[in-house]
């Protein structure tokens, strides 16, 4: 991880061991930031899109842009899960945020095999175990990004910073994925988080231009998924504000690249 000490200020990471579908394996993963931060994302293009898809895509729509983190489960994708898919979905999300107290609502994002229904009772008991585990730095970013994968051989973990006026802006990430890929987009969960503040329709616009010119360039077998989700969330901790053809624009864009 490039500058692997810094994590961007106002978020915590929580996991937990719940058994989807390996024993003693982190499998849930929770992101939260400190105040409701700007939210951006980009989904899969399938047209069999899986019920956090819909679900996360119908949330950010009607939280205008603002979101106070991600829960994420791995081993099931909740995917061709009919309408019993969406209320697990909505009950994920729903639990994460009372055990948080999240001001703002959650995003969710499964990842796993497909047609299977979650394991509810297993999920439910795990949330509020990983909001009660809540931390920050860089141990607890790199537990979350093992808490996403599956068949991958490697955690997929980076991090830039850059500094102007004085004030330093992070920004880290992480991502899960090893098959099934293809632009629209590029198969994969990637979880994106800074300290920089955007307001949450040119963080899109930002967001989705670097989509195109990383994520949307890569092909291994020709396949999308269900699941695809990049999201990126912006809290404003470090007081830097990313507007159009301002001074941080270019290096924001940079670092996020």
């Amino acid at each position: 991880m490039t500058n692997s000490t810094h994590i961007p200020s106002g978020y915590n990471f929580g996991t937990h061991e719940s058994a989807i579908k390996y024993p003693g394996r982190k499998d849930v993963g929770l992101i939260l930031s400190d105040t409701p931060a700007s939210c951006a994302a980009v989904f899969t293009k399938n047209t069999f899109a899986a019920a956090p898809v819909h679900f996360s895509q119908d949330t950010l729509h009607l939280s205008a842009g603002f979101i106070s983190g991600v829960i994420v489960n791995s081993g099931c994708a909740n995917a061709a899960t009919g309408d019993m898919g969406l209320v697990n979905a909505g009950r994920m999300a729903h639990l994460a945020a009372d055990a948080t107290k999240a001001a703002a609502p959650m995003l969710v994002c499964s990842t796993g095999t497909i047609g299977v229904q979650l394991p509810m009772d297993r999920i439910e008991a795990a949330i509020p175990q990983a909001a009660a585990h809540l931390r920050a730095g860089a141990e607890a970013f790199i537990d979350f990004a093992d808490s996403i994968l599956t068949t991958d051989t490697v955690r997929k973990i980076a991090s830039e910073t850059f500094d102007i006026d004085g004030k330093t802006v992070t920004i880290s990430g992480c991502a899960k994925g090893s098959g099934m890929m293809h632009p629209n987009m590029a198969t994969m969960l990637a979880f994106v988080i800074t300290d920089a503040a955007v307001e949450p329709h040119f963080l899109q616009q930002i967001f989705s231009r670097i989509i195109d010119r990383t994520i949307n360039c890569v092909t291994v077998d020709g396949d999308t998924s269900t699941n695809d989700t990049a999201i990126l969330l912006a809290n404003g901790a470090s007081t830097v504000h990313i507007e159009p053809d301002g001074p941080a624009l270019h290096p924001f864009e940079t670092a996020l690249m």
